[in-house]
């Protein structure tokens, strides 16, 4: 398929999610133009989608997710307020974020899966009150993908004897989110979701848990205390970059850290708010820098150390960049 002609699909999708009025077969009839229909097999059997038929966007199929897991039993919610689709199956629990499909509110490409957070690779989209989901999701929770008849047919095998998790405990916070206090900065906003262990006695955060932000990107996961972070804890700074910082928590303080990106090490220290305080920084020449500081993050006064530990320079230097995601370079300021 050429690039003109997936650019022109996405497109197409783009304007039809965003207007109220169109339904999933409105959809399908306009993309028909453009591709031939998707055959859809569950385990060998032509399946009927009736009016919820699966199209493409680009290069990835999209699947009506109750459709699909009607052999299954599947029992399907949508929370309107955190446009998320909570789906039971069999004690399973899945959570998908769907956005609203209007304008900028698409869904996210992760899927909760008891629990456990795992990568559709494309959003899921709400059509007319329709969840749509890649066809990769099928693999998500288990079962398989198969592709016969130069990708216009799809056969699905569904999972078979799944053990599932039936002691997981899932808050998604409204009204009653909060502000994490100290240098954090996580918040527990509105849509946000707790998947951990808590205080039974008033259903806060507490033991082992993580903490997702309402499209499913990764807050925090670690130890809490009655609904703080306290103990060995590790926030996400940026999945993008797979930067991270691990360190231990008092009652949601940051005591102390380390920022690694792509798993190798580049700051330990202190922290301020989402900002290097005082510590150890590998400079982009693979010297060291050693001292505080500023909290523009533009500057700062220490020594520079080579491999051997000497000190070669003792004063300030300024930043360029961002630190905190270790995309920056150095200059030494003399006096």
């Amino acid at each position: 398929m050429n690039m003109r002609k997936i650019g022109l699909m996405i497109t197409l999708v783009s304007a039809l999610i965003t207007t109220t009025a169109c339904s999933a077969q409105d959809i399908k009839e306009q993309l028909i133009k453009n591709d031939p229909p998707i055959k859809v097999l569950i385990g060998g059997k032509t399946y009927d989608f009736k009016d919820s038929k699966p199209f493409k966007v680009g290069e990835t199929t999209m699947v009506p997710v109750r459709k699909i897991l009607e052999p299954l039993g599947a029992s399907l919610e949508y929370n309107d307020l955190t446009m998320d689709a909570l789906i039971k199956v069999e004690g399973k629990q899945i959570i998908i974020h769907t956005g609203s499909g209007i304008e900028k509110n698409d869904g996210s490409n992760y899927v909760l899966v008891d629990g456990e957070r795992k990568d559709m690779g494309a959003p899921a989209l709400l059509i007319n009150k329709e969840t749509f989901v890649p066809v990769s999701f099928v693999e998500t929770i288990g079962g398989a993908v198969e592709w016969v008849s130069m990708g216009q047919t799809v056969n699905m095998s569904l999972p078979q004897n799944v053990n599932f998790n039936t002691n997981i405990y899932t808050r998604i916070f409204l009204n009653d989110g909060w502000k994490i206090p100290g240098n954090s900065g996580i918040k527990l906003s509105w849509g946000t979701k707790y998947i951990g262990e808590v205080n039974l006695t008033n259903d806060l955060p507490h033991g082992q848990g993580t903490l997702y932000s309402f499209k499913l990107n990764l807050l925090y996961s670690g130890q809490w205390k009655n609904g703080l972070p306290d103990g060995e804890g590790m926030i996400s700074i940026s999945e993008a970059d797979r930067v991270v910082l691990k360190g231990n928590f008092e009652s949601g303080v940051l005591i102390k850290g380390a920022l690694t990106r792509s798993d190798s090490t580049f700051y330990e220290g202190d922290f301020g708010q989402q900002r290097l305080n005082e510590g150890k920084l590998k400079l982009p020449d693979k010297l060291v820098f050693k001292g505080r500081f500023s909290e523009d993050q533009k500057s700062a006064v220490g020594m520079i150390y080579n491999a051997s530990g000497q000190v070669i320079y003792k004063g300030k230097v300024s930043f360029d960049g961002v630190l905190i995601i270790n995309q920056f370079s150095y200059q030494k300021i003399s006096g």
